[in-house]
């Protein structure tokens, strides 16, 4: 069997089952915030059934008119963290533009790679780089919000580049003063975004 190459930031468990209902709790956890001290956004539903913020001015780091001038983010390729390592369940996966734009994706149990040539099949967001790091603006909602259209929060994420691998770090920032790292014990997790051999097909952002 194949070992998990998270496990030394999670720390030894039972099961991969274990793990992951772990990460829900502290995925429930991470909502909570979101309630508690986010602001909702308005929202529309693409021809995909995925959401976008009707006003795009919500992202701050629309302002940053970041473009990409290094081949550190390969643009051509789809990243991707599959969890399990071992027998992936899910996978999260993002698609980079030269432009600071970004598309992000969940898949359960395998890749539809039919997604990546569409411009409406994921959720929007926007990244930052500084040397080897990393940080994302991304869309979400909630789906206890679907119905009212009033659920949307934008996210952030922190991590670094190495190689051909992105890693996610714990801190996952909500407002400028809350913030919450999910735990597995003793010990933080992380995600680790791996550059597959997957094509990006060219599009153009309209975000």
């Amino acid at each position: 069997m194949a070992t998990n190459p998270y496990e030394k930031s999670v720390g030894k468990v039972s099961s991969a089952k274990f793990r992951a209902l772990k990460i829900m709790k502290y995925q429930i956890r991470l909502l909570t915030l979101f309630f508690l001290f986010g602001c909702s956004i308005k929202y529309q539903v693409t021809s995909k059934q995925h959401f976008r913020p009707i006003d795009n001015s919500v992202f701050s780091y629309r302002k940053k008119n970041f473009c990409l001038t290094s081949s550190i983010i390969d643009t051509t390729k789809i990243y991707c963290y599959a969890y399990p390592a071992d027998k992936p369940e899910y996978f999260d996966c993002y698609r980079f533009f030269a432009n600071g734009k970004l598309l992000s994706y969940r898949f359960l149990d395998k890749i539809d790679t039919s997604a990546f040539s569409d411009i409406y099949a994921g959720d929007v967001g926007y990244y930052h780089i500084k040397n080897n790091t990393i940080r994302t603006q991304q869309f979400t909602v909630f789906a206890e919000h679907f119905k009212d259209g009033g659920g949307g929060r934008l996210i952030h994420y922190f991590g670094t580049i190495k190689g051909d691998n992105i890693k996610i770090d714990p801190e996952r920032k909500f407002t400028k003063r809350y913030y919450f790292q999910p735990k597995i014990g003793r010990r933080f997790y992380y995600m680790i975004y791996k550059k597959t051999n997957i094509e990006a097909p060219r599009l153009t952002p309209d975000w």
